[in-house]
């Protein structure tokens, strides 16, 4: 009857509309845990990033990272003549005045300032190779390390390598044994072929 067939639509309609309930519920916490691993992450490598700036911060024998270029090396070389110029001017006025300055220059004129700097570059990479940090710093550098390759799935956990190492011996023990209790039957046959 037509009653009958209105209700049994109205039925299917309903699975039909829990089921995409269920599907969209599920799809919305795989987003959630998914968007919770990038927060965990995310957190986890501001967390680090931080910490290495402290420790930049703390190790007073660091070689110093040459800055800001050729620019930089101009800035330096003269900025206390700009200072003299802009006296009881605010910082900003000195970088205007050595900016503007520095834009007047023709790429001829430019070119020490940019060759010093790349000499600055190189002995500052030559001094990071030979230097060694404090043990307690490359403890921490490592412990980062560890943490950002765990967070992004990189490496398992300890606990976890150990309990997989631990199957994998077992897995190979009971191969052994069978491999030993199938030669055994196979002597015990020829033994009988022999006897026979």
């Amino acid at each position: 009857s037509w009653r009958a067939r209105c209700q049994e639509r109205a039925r299917q309609v309903k699975v039909e509309a829990d089921i995409a309930d269920e599907e969209d519920a599920a799809e919305a916490a795989a987003q959630a845990i998914a968007k919770a691993k990038i927060a965990s992450r995310e957190r986890i490598e501001a967390e680090d990033r931080a910490r290495k700036r402290k420790l930049r911060e703390k190790d007073p024998d660091r070689p110093k990272k040459p800055t800001g270029g050729g620019f930089g090396v101009f800035l330096n070389k003269h900025r206390k003549g700009f200072q003299a110029e802009c006296a009881g001017q605010s910082v900003a006025a000195v970088s205007k005045l050595a900016s503007s300055r520095w834009k007047a220059l023709s790429e001829k004129e430019k070119k020490p300032y940019m060759e010093q700097f790349q000499k600055l570059t190189l002995a500052y990479h030559a001094a990071m190779r030979k230097f060694n940090p404090p043990e307690k710093i490359a403890k921490i550098r490592q412990e980062i390390e560890a943490r950002r390759l765990q967070a992004r799935g990189l490496i398992e956990d300890s606990d976890e390598e150990e309990e997989e190492e631990e199957e994998e011996v077992s897995e190979e023990e009971e191969e052994v044994d069978e491999a030993a209790a199938s030669g055994d039957e196979a002597e015990e046959e020829e033994e009988e072929d022999d006897l026979e």
